[in-house]
């Protein structure tokens, strides 16, 4: 009863705008953000803006889940200790070439993990309409950008990837944003953005990715048919 209800006054507390921002960072302006400046249009920028969100939480984070922290310092000492044996340095500090899945991101998955489950209740009941406001971006220009070339000599968005680069990226994103939609949205818009997140999908030629938007409707459907779809404003 006593952890319930710090938990409860921890939620009612205002929460930190570096903490808000942060989060912004993180699940609105990552799946954005690119750059034709560098090499890997799609990844660098990306990840400058994932590890500054990271920092925002956690300097805006009144507080951690002591437990939750001590696995996420395991998980990453355990990778450090695996990068620090690689064969290459380069890869193991920032990853392949445009995958950035190197030490440099990881650490900022460990701190997201750390922060994550402090979020305050009324912050978290946003990220919703964030990921469907986000989804709806990446799809308005997936779909535009099948039919109109987006560049200019040195660059160009492709014709798959919208703002994340790769078909597969997309669907899962797509996915995602499905799942959203019995959150935030009433029964009579869900079906109109449900055929604008389809319509990109099947853009992308990605087979993987209609299972996740078939299991994205199945779970929105049983939210909404449950109650739990709709997130207290």
């Amino acid at each position: 009863m006593v952890e319930q209800r710090d938990e409860t006054q921890h939620d009612q507390k205002p929460h930190h705008p570096l903490l808000e921002m942060g989060l912004f960072l993180v699940v609105v302006a990552s799946p954005l953000a690119w750059t034709p400046l560098t090499s890997a249009a799609f990844v660098d920028l990306k990840l400058v803006t994932v590890l500054v969100g990271a920092l925002l939480m956690a300097i805006g984070t009144r507080r951690v889940d002591a437990t939750v922290c001590l696995a996420a310092g395991l998980w990453f000492g355990a990778v450090t200790v695996a990068s620090a044996l690689g064969v290459d340095p380069g890869w193991s500090l920032l990853g392949e070439e445009r995958q950035s899945a190197g030490l440099v991101m990881y650490l900022a998955c460990a701190v997201l993990i750390c922060v994550g489950g402090s979020i305050p209740a009324s912050l978290r009941a946003r990220i919703p309409l964030w990921l469907v406001v986000t989804g709806m971006l990446v799809a308005g220009l997936q779909i535009l950008q099948t039919f109109v070339d987006i560049g200019a000599s040195n660059w160009t968005l492709g014709r798959s990837g919208s703002t994340l680069g790769h078909p597969v990226a997309v669907g899962a994103f797509m996915a995602v944003a499905v799942t959203c939609c019995a959150s935030v949205l009433r029964p009579r818009l869900y079906v109109p953005l449900l055929v604008v997140l389809a319509s990109a999908l099947s853009l992308t030629a990605n087979r993987g990715g209609w299972i996740g938007l078939v299991l994205g409707v199945a779970v929105s459907f049983r939210m909404s048919r449950t109650g739990l779809g709709r997130v207290a404003a």
